[in-house]
């Protein structure tokens, strides 16, 4: 069964993060039923964060608070 496509293209960052960090996400995004994390789940998680951290970051702006 193919993936469906992505609206939007996606790029590939690779970044590092602590290992407590990873640990915890690994574990909250586990599948029990596979014993693994779900193909993309930490895309989806990251992209979500990113999204919200954006919708915050443009509304500080937009009522003229000092952004950093």
């Amino acid at each position: 069964m193919a993936r469906p496509r992505n609206v939007v293209p996606t790029v590939e960052w690779k970044v590092y993060i602590p290992a407590d960090i990873a640990a915890q996400v690994e574990l909250l995004l586990l599948d029990p039923m596979r014993e693994r994390v779900r193909h993309g789940a930490r895309g989806e998680l990251i992209a979500k964060l990113l999204r919200e951290w954006l919708e915050k970051r443009k509304a500080e702006i937009a009522e003229g608070r000092r952004v950093a």
